[in-house]
């Protein structure tokens, strides 16, 4: 059976501040029809290019699309986003704008690299911020001057805080509890969580006892490992939730409100 063949290509930062030192080429094998397995999509005309931004700005992960050159040809919320708030980092009519020219020399060499095959990772570094860009050939079978290359942002939050609520609202955990998973899946530790609460140790040992008991986790670690897997989810304006319109709880019920 003929098998994927897999080069690695191996460089190292002399400063090891924003490169990834390893990018992987992928000679993937003519693909082969799949027994019993149909397009999901075979009406004409009924995935367009519209319905695709619409699909890709409900996720939370930042996509980005780039074809000659620079171009970028499409970019979902969450990417812009990202680059709203990361310094350094901003769209500039239809070209992604990096201020230092380090990062900005790197992301054009893995831009090129991705045209012609290579898969890597791209770091870049700005206002004591670190941001990921994973860059790959978005088609084959191009020339490398018109292979579209698939840029995705690396997430900046440890959790995704949409996510986060409806798995919540789906275990039927209180707000306290919903806010000691969300601060566990941050990486505060119960005591750490204790003190920023200023409550009881215990109280913040009870309530992790009671999450574990309704989401079915054995333990933290496990815990953690379900919010991690939990599906990247954007709010419906797109704007990434923050502390202050994180889903409150309802005085009547004292459970989290759904979001509109």
């Amino acid at each position: 059976m003929e098998q994927t063949r897999l080069a690695i290509d191996s460089s190292s930062d002399r400063r090891g501040a924003r490169t990834v030192p390893m990018a992987i080429r992928l000679e993937p094998p003519p693909a082969a029809p799949t027994a019993g397995v149909t397009p999901v999509i075979q009406e004409e005309g009924l995935f367009d290019v519209e319905l695709a931004q619409t699909v890709l700005d409900h996720l939370s992960v930042g996509v980005a699309l780039f074809g000659r050159d620079t171009r970028l040809l499409f970019i979902n919320r969450a990417a812009i986003n990202q680059c709203q708030r990361f310094p350094g980092l901003r769209i500039d009519g239809d070209t992604l704008a990096l201020q230092d020219d380090r990062a900005r020399n790197e992301f054009l060499r893995a831009l090129r690299s991705a045209r012609e095959g290579v898969w890597s990772c791209v770091q870049i570094v700005g206002g004591g911020e670190r941001l990921v860009l994973g860059m790959r050939p978005a088609r084959s079978g191009l020339a490398p001057c018109d292979t579209p290359v698939l840029v995705t942002f690396g997430l900046r939050e440890p959790s995704d805080q949409l996510s986060i609520h409806f798995f919540a609202r789906a275990c039927g955990l209180s707000p306290a509890e919903s806010e000691v998973v969300r601060r566990i899946a941050e990486g505060l530790s119960p005591k750490e969580i204790a003190r920023e609460h200023a409550v009881a140790l215990s109280t913040i040992r009870t309530q992790l006892r009671i999450v574990r008991t309704k989401t079915g986790a054995r333990n933290i670690t496990e815990l953690v490992r379900a919010v991690g897997c939990l599906p990247p989810m954007m709010p419906v304006d797109g704007s990434p939730m923050r502390a202050s319109n994180r889903p409150q709880a309802s005085p009547a019920t004292g459970r989290a409100m759904a979001l509109n």
